[in-house]
């Protein structure tokens, strides 16, 4: 069902023009920084350290022994506090554990390459960089290779919202919702972090899903649904809730055109590309299948629902107030497609919320608002297209939410400036009264 609406080209245009820029503008800076060896790396921070290790150690070394990786990496008081911390946790065959999941070094591993046959290319001309899977040519292109992943995971969002909506609301409603979220942060400044690719490989999957809604005998679709499961999941292990939609489609899809083989190739190329998370785990652990977060757990009979959503301690909305645009319209904009499988967008919803509520650490650490909802992006962007399109009768209603929606992206730029080279640090909550009073403090010098 295609729902047409007067352009907003204007309004589109100059919010992608600002967000290019931004864009463009930091990824030089960090590239910049890399030829600086008094400048820190662009790769950094645990979970990405821990991210980036499956993939240098398993290229460079051809192991999984992370010692060497910690050496390389780490500042000499980080090593000796996970030196400690490695030894006491060691893993039944001796080595230092890794919880996180292998999808993102999977993913990098074209622009590792790339930064290694580049570093090759250059000490060819007589220059002298490392090849060791960390110095300036292979950050360099794992920096610019995940924000070309970034702005793929906008293009099939873009893709799939054509499927609802005419050009201009489809354009508005990534750039917006996107501009007001954490990913303006997680796709720039933290490559070696992995919700970028995650909301990538979602989007990759419902485009396809969707494409086999409407033609379930063509093999492609579903071979690249089984691709995008399978990486999906080795991304995040969490957002294994995500594939309830494609899942339902899937099944339907057979019911009604008996592809069965196309079920097949799906199932078989996911596990192709789950089997890398099982080979990691039994060379790291010994095991084909590894809890490996170990004590950390989740507290399924006490959700933290609230705080998860309105806590100024990363909450999701309290951190991104545009994102409760997008959701109030979201029940709506699942009514109209009339469609019973899109109903399992709302289960999902409700699905990831719960999950994220329940983790121990529910404000997911040190984080740029809330991370953990990356892939709910896509059904923010559904309902914000659709509460666009329903207000066209009223206008002066349609111009205030387009101006609340330019204050809302405005003021999350803010907060990026804010915490990055500004006053404001990831760790502690963020009353609206403590964003003002830095912003104030900020633009005064």
């Amino acid at each position: 069902m295609k729902i047409s609406l007067t352009s907003l080209n204007w309004l589109s245009a100059l919010l992608l023009i600002i967000s290019l820029t931004f864009c463009v503008r930091n990824a030089s800076n960090s590239i910049g920084r890399l030829f600086n060896e008094h400048q820190i790396s662009a790769i950094k921070g645990h979970d990405g350290l821990f991210y980036f290790f499956w993939l240098r150690s398993t290229l460079i070394d051809g192991d999984v022994d992370f010692r060497n990786d910690m050496e390389l990496t780490m500042t000499s008081s980080q090593l000796e506090k996970l030196l400690d911390w490695a030894e006491e946790n060691k893993t039944e065959l001796g080595l230092v554990p890794n919880k996180y999941a292998v999808g993102w070094a999977v993913m990098n591993i074209p622009w590792f390459v790339a930064g290694h046959w580049t570093t090759v290319s250059i000490n060819f001309f007589g220059f002298d960089y490392d090849l060791n899977g960390y110095s300036a040519f292979y950050q360099i292109w794992i920096v610019v290779g995940n924000i070309i992943y970034g702005f793929l995971g906008l293009i099939f969002c873009y893709l799939i919202l054509r499927r609802f909506f005419d050009f201009d609301v489809a354009l508005l409603s990534v750039v917006v919702v996107w501009s007001a979220s954490s990913m303006i942060f997680y796709s720039i400044i933290k490559p070696n972090m992995s919700h970028h690719v995650a909301l990538l490989l979602l989007a990759i999957n419902y485009y396809y899903a969707i494409k086999l809604e409407e033609d379930s005998s063509k093999t492609l679709p579903w071979i690249l649904i089984g691709i995008s499961a399978g990486l999906l999941v080795i991304t995040r292990f969490q957002c294994a809730v995500y594939l309830l939609f494609p899942a339902i489609i899937c099944i339907k899809s057979i019911i009604k055109g008996q592809n069965y083989w196309g079920l097949v190739l799906a199932i078989v190329f996911g596990f192709i590309c789950l089997f890398p998370q099982l080979l990691a785990w039994k060379f790291l652990y010994g095991e084909w299948m590894v809890y490996s977060y170990g004590n950390e757990s989740f507290n399924w009979g006490n959700p933290q629902i609230y705080n998860v959503l309105f806590s100024p301690k990363h909450g999701w909305i309290y951190s991104h107030p545009m994102m409760l645009l997008g959701l109030i319209a979201l029940p709506f904009f699942i009514v109209s497609q009339q469609k019973f499988w899109y109903y399992s967008i709302l289960i999902i919803m409700t699905l990831v919320i719960y999950v994220n509520g329940s983790w121990h650490s529910w404000w997911f650490g040190a984080s740029f608002g809330n991370r953990a909802f990356e892939g709910c992006l896509l059904f923010i962007m559904m309902g914000y297209g659709f509460l666009i399109v329903n207000l066209e009768r009223l206008k002066w209603l349609k111009f205030f939410t387009l101006m609340i929606s330019l204050a809302l992206v405005a003021y999350n730029y803010n907060l990026f400036f804010l915490i990055v080279g500004g006053p404001l640090g990831m760790s502690e909550p963020l009353t609206f009264q403590d964003i003002i009073a830095a912003t104030l403090d900020k633009w005064n010098h």
